[in-house]
C-alpha cells in the first residue's frame, strides 16, 4: 500500500535508529558508569503558556557519604538548556551540568519498536503478494492438465489406454485447483487486515514523529553534597512546541431556564514528553515577548 506519510514516518524513524542503537535497552533506565546515580524524575506539573510551558519535574535521591554526581533526566530536543533550573532545599550543588546525549527518550523507544512492526507488516504483504501470483500460476499449470475433447458425447467411453492413471491425475488436479481457489479467494480479505493494521501503526506512528526526529536529547547532570540520606531535588525547564487555546461549553436546560457555562483548555504539544499525570495550570502571559518598562515623561512647573 503505497503511502507518502508512511514514507514520512520510516524515514524519521530510520533517521532516529543510529542514536537508538547507541542507547539502553528498550524501556530500560537510562545507562550511567559506575559510581553515579540516576534518579526518576518524572513530570509532577507543567506551567503552559501560549507559545511554550514550563516543565518541573521532581525526583528523590539517596547520597551516600560525600559527595555523588546524580543524572537527573534526559529531556526533550526541543528544551532550551539556558532555561534549566535546579533546586534542592537539603543538600548543596557542586556542579551542574546540561549536555547534548543520545540516551533514548520514551517515545524514541516506542518508534523503534514501531518500526519493526511496520517492517513485519509490510514483509506480511510481499509474503502474500508471492505466494498469490504463485498460486495463479499453479492453477493455470493444473487446469492445462485436463484433456480437451473436441465434442462433448456423454455417450462417449473413456479411452481405453491408462484409464486409472488418467483418473487419479484428474482426481488430484480437481482437489487441488479447489484448494487453490478457495485460498485465493480468501487472500483479499487477509490483505485488506494487514492494509488496515498498516494503517493503524501509520497513525499511531504520526505521534511519535515529533520526538522520533528530534534528534539528542539533553542530559542534565548535577554533583550533590549533603548528608547521607533521601533528599528532594526539584528540576523545571522551558519547552517549546507547546500552546494552548481555551474553548467554552454553553448548556441550556429547558426545563429548568438557565443556562450552565464551562470553561476549559486545550492543550497541544510535540514535546515528546508524557503529561498525562502532571498537573497543568495556563497562563496568558508570552514569555518569549520581553516587555521593556515604559519610560514616564518628566514634567517641570
Amino acid at each position: 500500500m503505497k503511502n507518502p506519510g508512511l514514507s514520512s514516518l520510516l524515514l524519521c524513524v530510520v533517521l532516529a535508529a543510529p542514536a537508538l542503537a547507541r542507547a539502553a535497552p528498550p524501556g530500560g533506565p537510562l545507562q550511567a558508569p559506575p559510581g553515579v546515580i540516576v534518579a526518576d524524575a518524572p513530570v509532577d506539573h507543567v506551567v503552559v503558556y501560549s507559545d511554550q510551558a514550563r516543565v518541573h519535574r521532581t525526583a528523590r535521591v539517596t547520597l551516600p557519604a560525600g559527595p555523588a554526581r546524580v543524572i537527573l533526566a534526559s529531556l526533550p530536543a526541543s528544551a532550551r538548556p539556558d532555561t534549566v533550573r535546579v533546586e534542592c532545599d537539603s543538600a548543596t550543588f557542586t556542579n551542574v551540568e546540561v549536555t547534548r546525549t543520545w540516551e533514548r527518550l520514551p517515545r524514541q523507544a516506542e518508534g523503534k519498536a514501531l518500526l519493526l512492526k511496520i517492517e513485519r507488516v509490510l514483509d506480511e504483504l510481499r509474503t502474500l503478494d508471492d505466494e498469490q501470483r504463485t498460486l495463479r500460476t499453479e492453477l493455470g499449470f493444473v487446469e492445462s492438465l485436463r484433456p480437451v475433447s473436441e465434442r462433448k458425447r456423454p455417450e462417449k467411453e473413456a479411452p481405453g489406454m491408462f484409464v486409472d492413471t488418467w483418473r487419479r491425475v484428474l482426481q488430484w488436479a480437481d482437489g487441488r485447483a479447489t484448494r487453490i481457489r478457495a485460498r485465493l479467494a480468501a487472500m483479499p480479505a487477509l490483505r485488506l487486515k494487514h492494509e488496515q493494521q498498516l494503517q493503524a501503526l501509520y497513525v499511531e506512528g504520526r505521534k511519535l514523529l515529533p520526538d522520533a526526529a528530534s534528534g539528542p536529547a539533553l542530559r542534565v547532570a548535577v554533583t550533590l553534597k549533603g548528608n547521607p540520606g533521601a533528599h528532594r531535588v526539584a528540576l523545571s525547564y522551558v519547552v517549546m512546541g507547546v500552546r494552548w487555546v481555551p474553548s467554552y461549553d454553553l448548556r441550556y436546560d429547558p426545563l429548568n431556564p438557565a443556562v450552565e457555562a464551562s470553561y476549559y483548555a486545550l492543550v497541544t504539544q510535540a514535546t515528546g514528553e508524557d503529561w498525562r499525570q502532571a498537573r497543568l495550570a495556563f497562563s496568558t502571559i508570552m514569555p518569549s515577548h520581553l516587555l521593556a518598562v515604559p519610560e514616564l515623561p518628566t514634567l517641570k512647573l
